[in-house]
Order: structure tokens, then sequence, then C-alpha cells
């Protein structure tokens, strides 16, 4: 599937500054649009503030859920359902914070990543090209590099990420190669504790609602149990968004496609190729493949180790 990046994921007020800090860098510097850490262990999303807001929402969350709602419906508390709700929250917390710090897969700038296409031209390992001369059909005009096949230049973060899913704007972090499998398991995390607070809030208020007259359920519902009433209508409007996400990664991932190419073949038919067809066999057989494969070694650390161990890691 050929799609014209440019038109859609370029930005046309964006020019190349010949002063960028770049990767490489020994101490803490800004890259474009991302935070370089501990000798490149830890890329950190600029947008970082976002995967924040996203963990205290669900610590708010939580915690109405564990001190209003759970001792209300269950006089003596239920330690286990407690307990669990407990652990998905700190599998959520985990999981936001990998998302956010992980490289999705990041292709240094031109000026410095020598050593990368030095080893693309060799070894042809990122691309099926032969040599790394300019292509019009896959250079990128902000990073003036070739991109490898499936690789698509990211206009809020300012840099080209392999396999690249989508932007994610409520985690502020792109979704790419190296952490799209925490996201879809983030997704089934989110989807799980949703439903438990839906499922346990909706029974408490039937029991609330029959035993209180009718007279009284305004006021029940706003002055006595505010905070629960909230959490029953945050979850119900969540649910289908939710759900959406989780079902529409499950097709993604079957068909073998990501959510930019997925989307632009849907509004510009035109400009793209045919899409492989839904099968559950599919879908499981490439969830086995997602979660089971090695991780492929961020590009950013290139410079850290040597070429023979390079060359190791990549074709292992």
């Amino acid at each position: 599937m050929v799609i014209n990046y440019k038109k859609y994921f370029i930005p046309n007020c964006c020019v190349k500054k010949e002063d960028d800090g770049g990767f490489i860098t020994p101490k803490i510097r800004r890259s474009p649009n991302y935070w370089v850490l501990f000798n490149k262990r830890i890329i950190l999303t600029y947008y970082y503030k976002n995967a924040l807001l996203s963990i205290f929402l669900m610590t708010l969350f939580v915690f109405i859920f564990q001190f209003e709602t759970l001792p209300s419906i269950y006089k003596n508390n239920n330690i286990l359902l407690s307990n669990i709700v407990w652990i998905i929250y700190g599998i959520f917390t985990y999981l936001v914070i990998r998302i956010v710090t992980t490289d999705p897969g990041i292709i240094p700038k031109d000026k410095f990543s020598e050593k990368l296409r030095r080893l693309i031209t060799e070894e042809s390992l990122f691309m099926s090209m032969a040599t790394y001369y300019r292509n019009e059909n896959n250079y990128c005009i902000i990073c003036h590099h070739n991109m490898p096949n499936k690789t698509l230049h990211c206009r809020r973060c300012n840099c080209c990420v392999l396999d690249l899913d989508h932007h994610c704007k409520i985690l502020g972090t792109c979704i790419g190669k190296r952490n799209y499998y925490l996201f879809v398991l983030m997704l089934f995390v989110l989807f799980i504790i949703n439903l438990i607070g839906l499922i346990i809030t909706a029974k408490f208020f039937y029991q609330e609602l029959t035993t209180t007259p009718a007279s009284k359920w305004i006021d029940m519902l706003i002055f006595k149990y505010p905070l629960s009433t909230a959490l029953q209508l945050t979850t119900l409007l969540l649910l289908f968004p939710i759900s959406y996400m989780n079902i529409l990664h499950c097709k993604l991932i079957s068909c073998e496609v990501g959510t930019y190419t997925y989307f632009v073949n849907i509004l510009h038919p035109s400009e793209g190729g045919t899409i492989k067809k839904f099968t559950f066999k599919k879908m499981f057989q490439n969830y086995y493949k997602l979660f089971n494969k090695p991780i492929q070694p961020s590009l950013l650390r290139i410079g850290q180790v040597s070429d023979e161990k390079l060359f190791s890691i990549i074709k292992s």
C-alpha cells in the first residue's frame, strides 16, 4: 500500500533547523519534541503531562470507587474485588509510564545517523532498498532521509517513527513499532477496569433506587452520592469509545495495517491500496506474534553498541 504521507503527515510550515539538538547527546537535551534521558535509555515525550493527567484521572476514578461506591454496596467491604481493582490500577499506571518512556521507533536525524545509514546500505536491515540514495516516494523532506517501509513522519513529534500506528493525544506520545504492544495491552486493561466500575455502580444505584422513595431520588443522586453518580456517568460515557478502540485494534492487527493507514484508506481510497480481510484466525496469530516477538533495539542507541552486537541483536 502506497500513501502520499507528505499530504497527511508533514506540516506545511515545518522548516528543518540546521542547529537542531538531535538525538546523540551526552547530557539531557531537547530533541524534536522528545527528551532523551539516562544515556538514551528513556525517551520521554515532550507532552508527558497528558500521560500524567490520564494517570491522575484514573487515580480519582479508583479512589471514588474504593472509598465511596464499594463500601456503600458491600457493608463488610469486599476485599477480593477491592484488591483486584488496585492490581488493575497498578498495571494501568505501569503501562502508561512504559508507553511514554519507551522509544516508539524513532529514526535518528540524517546528520546523526551515519552508522545507521551504513548498516542499511550494507545489510539492508530495515528497508528493501539496496542503497540509501534519495527516493521521492519514501523520502522525508523534514528529516532529510529515506524512510523504511511502514514508516511515517509525526508532525507533532517532528520525527520519523518505524511502523507508526498513530500519535496518541491522550498519552501525548507516538505509538510505533516498539511500544504498540504496550498500547494494545493498556486498552484492554482500561476496558476491564471501566467495565468493573460500570457494573458495580449500576448495581449500587439499582439497590439505592429500589429502597429510596422516588421523591428523594434527586437528593440521593446529587447530594448523598455525588461522586458515585459522576463515576456512573463517566463509565457509561466511556464504555463505547473504549470498546470501539479495542475492537478497532483487533481489526487492525488482523488486517496488518496501522491506524493512520486504515483511516486514510477509508477517507481517500484512491490514494491507498486494498486492506486484508478480517479473520479471527489471523487476529489470534498476529496477536501471538505481537506479544511473542523480540523487541527491536532502539535506533537511537546504535552508537552505544558494537557492529557485531548490533548485527546479532537485529538478525536474531
